[in-house]
């Protein structure tokens, strides 16, 4: 899988895109928040570091220390060639758009599928991604295309 160059953008942008378009999974359905992540406080976050596991229950699996970064294991958790198309649709739209926020919504409704497959919808975890998977598949509110402003 070749990298992905990020030379020409604003670190901060780019995790804010890859935060944005990513799913929850496992049990990172517990924290997840369907709100975007802004580019200041990707600023912020990235002032303390540059490799990213988890963010909020988003799966990211990244290191945003150079001019490229290895979007292998982004793919895997968040579908094949998902990272190429969030920096696309940084590039064309801004980290907040109807293009990342489809990206999300597919994410979060493959992630519920996978743990449903696991987890009935009567525990609490279950319940939570049956939700989200209602959510994702109706284009909610809380797919975050909004920047927030139904919320």
């Amino acid at each position: 899988m070749d990298p992905v160059a990020i030379d020409d953008l604003d670190p901060a942008a780019v995790l804010a895109v890859l935060f944005n378009a990513a799913r929850p999974q496992g049990n990172g359905f517990l924290e997840y928040s369907p709100v975007p992540l802004t580019i200041e406080a990707a600023r912020a976050l990235l002032a303390r570091r540059t490799s990213f596991d988890y963010l909020q229950g988003r799966v990211l699996k990244v290191s945003l220390a150079g001019p490229t970064f290895d979007p292998a294991s982004y793919d895997r958790d968040n579908g094949a060639g998902a990272a190429a198309a969030a920096v696309a649709a940084l590039r064309a739209e801004g980290p907040v758009s109807a293009p990342v926020a489809a990206l999300h919504r597919r994410g979060i409704a493959a992630a519920a599928d996978e743990l449903l497959a696991h987890v009935d919808e009567r525990h609490p975890l279950g319940h939570i991604a049956a939700r989200a998977r209602r959510l994702a598949r109706a284009g909610g509110a809380d797919d975050g295309a909004d920047g927030g402003a139904s919320r």
